[in-house]
């Protein structure tokens, strides 16, 4: 009987392991992820603003640096993600 329960906890004691390895390997993909989005919307509103800057439209400049801000943002964010595993 004592061998039984024995061997239940440790059955259960590896399912919650294998479950938090999952839980925390799909994190570590969100924050890849995330960071790589962060990162592309980043470049296109400094695309994007250089353009505004040469074709003198301050919408478009504007545009960009919202744009690169929110890239940041999204990168920051992934950051803390990523600390937090």
């Amino acid at each position: 009987m004592k061998k039984d329960l024995s061997q239940q906890f440790k059955e259960m004691k590896n399912e919650a392991k294998a479950e938090w390895n999952r839980h925390t390997d799909h994190n570590k993909q969100d924050h890849k992820k995330e960071e790589a989005k962060g990162n592309f919307e980043q470049v296109k509103g400094k695309a994007k603003e250089k353009y505004g800057e040469l074709t003198n439209d301050p919408e478009k400049k504007m545009e960009g640096r919202e744009e690169k801000a929110r890239g940041e943002a999204r990168e920051t964010i992934s950051e803390m993600k990523k600390d937090r595993y």
